[in-house]
């Protein structure tokens, strides 16, 4: 998971950790277990989903088949923003390869716009091509083009 939104401790924003307990019925407050073994305490709404992904076809060779995590998204652009190393990038949604396992939205569509809006899971990447396989939550597979799909921070 990637921490978000601190106002009081801000160096912890945009660390990456792993959810060790959730206090459910008292707080809702996840306790995040940070690289370096120390935790911390965060609001539900402070903890955001680690969504990996790879760069690919860029014209700046240099970050082709480079992993990195989506920190942030620009809904008008069409762009996703993703920290590689260390260093924040915009890139194209058709322009990464979500990890297979990634929770998505669907949109964009113009021949199946009825799956518009749903949710689903990024079951093959298709390295090879523009589209990748999606099992929506209703059961059915389906073949995206990579800009069609939104994923779920």
């Amino acid at each position: 998971m990637l921490i978000s939104g601190l106002s009081s401790q801000t160096q912890h924003n945009g660390r990456a950790g792993v959810v060790v307990a959730h206090d459910g019925g008292g707080s809702g407050r996840y306790l995040v277990q940070l690289e370096d073994g120390s935790t911390i305490s965060l609001k539900p709404e402070n903890v955001r989903r680690l969504v990996r992904c790879t760069a690919v076809e860029l014209s700046s060779t240099y970050l082709n088949g480079r992993c990195g995590h989506v920190v942030g998204m620009d809904e008008q652009s069409g762009r996703v923003h993703v920290s590689i190393d260390g260093k924040v990038v915009a890139l194209m949604l058709q322009n990464t390869r979500l990890d297979e396992g990634t929770t998505i939205v669907v949109n964009r569509l113009m021949s199946a716009s009825q799956h518009n809006g749903s949710k689903g899971t990024v079951v093959d990447n298709h390295s090879d091509s523009e589209r990748c396989l999606v099992q929506l939550e209703t059961g059915a597979m389906i073949k995206v083009r990579l800009g069609n799909l939104t994923p779920v921070l």
